[in-house]
């Protein structure tokens, strides 16, 4: 692509935005799609004004998020521990489709979905028995799940060969 001076003499258009607007292009916008993104901003905001040093009403002083929550300095490091697991698994999953895999990006896209729901749906099993039964019980119960199955799977395989 870089080699073809068809490519590189070409002039470029950008579509729309203030680097268009500085290169004197006039960026065209959908009116029916404005139309769409105005009302739905008239709808959302509030027509009146409310007043207080923020935007839409004074400051609270009841945190949105109960602030005990920060000072479980383990679980907050497993927390964290576990999102980053999650998000570079999916980073890298994504890329393992699209580099060797070759998959479009809706194909990578769809062939990440089961994971995203299997992740979402574990975590509403989970939230549901770390509510029932505790957080210390259902880490161990999960330890031995997995241990029984990896022992029963080893063992299947030892029995085939």
């Amino acid at each position: 692509m870089w080699s073809d001076p068809t490519l590189l003499k070409r002039p470029l258009r950008l579509p729309r935005g203030p680097l268009a607007s500085a290169t004197g292009q006039r960026p065209s916008f959908d009116p029916a799609v404005l139309t769409v993104a105005l009302s739905a901003m008239r709808e959302v905001l509030p027509s009146a004004v409310r007043g207080g040093p923020v935007p839409f009403g004074p400051v609270v002083e009841v945190p949105f998020v109960p602030l005990d929550i920060f000072r479980l300095r383990t679980a907050n490091v497993v927390a964290v521990l576990l999102l980053g697991t999650v998000v570079s698994l999916f980073f890298f999953a994504t890329l393992w489709t699209r580099q060797v895999m070759e998959y479009s990006p809706q194909r990578a896209g769809l062939a990440c979905l089961p994971l995203a729901v299997a992740t979402a749906v574990a975590a509403g099993v989970a939230s549901a028995l770390v509510t029932r039964w505790g957080p210390q019980r259902v880490p161990l119960a999960v330890a031995f799940v997995i241990a029984w199955l990896g022992w029963s799977g080893a063992r299947r395989e030892r029995a085939a060969a």
